[in-house]
């Protein structure tokens, strides 16, 4: 007998920003999907790419403060089903750690242009 672990979802209520397609910014309220340490999902109308950088922010009703933004990029983007809604999976984006030498190059060329 195989025993099948079935992944539970937490899901939450989320505002998806980015640029479609066509270029056109857009707004649209959706539901996140979240599987521990295994996948992010959101369900999209909007026509975005593969690779498409989207800003996911939670929509928290109980709480006076407005969560960040967090950016994430769409991993794959399904085909429309029949309502026109496309499942979209996210890979959360990190910011990139600036080397100590780049600094140092970087602060030394602003000197240069002051001076």
């Amino acid at each position: 007998m195989t025993t099948q672990t079935q992944m539970e979802a937490s899901s939450y209520e989320v505002e998806v920003s980015g640029w479609d397609r066509e270029q056109s910014f857009f707004v649209e309220k959706t539901t996140l999907e979240w599987y521990e340490n295994v996948a992010k999902i959101i369900y999209v109308r909007h026509p975005i790419s593969t690779g498409a950088v989207v800003f996911v922010r939670v929509i928290d009703p109980t709480s006076e403060k407005n969560a960040f933004p967090l950016a994430y990029q769409a991993d794959s983007v399904s085909l429309p089903d029949l309502n026109g809604v496309r499942k979209v999976l996210l890979n959360q984006l990190h910011p990139r750690a600036v080397m100590p030498n780049l600094r140092r190059i970087a602060a030394s060329e602003r000197r240069e242009q002051v001076n």
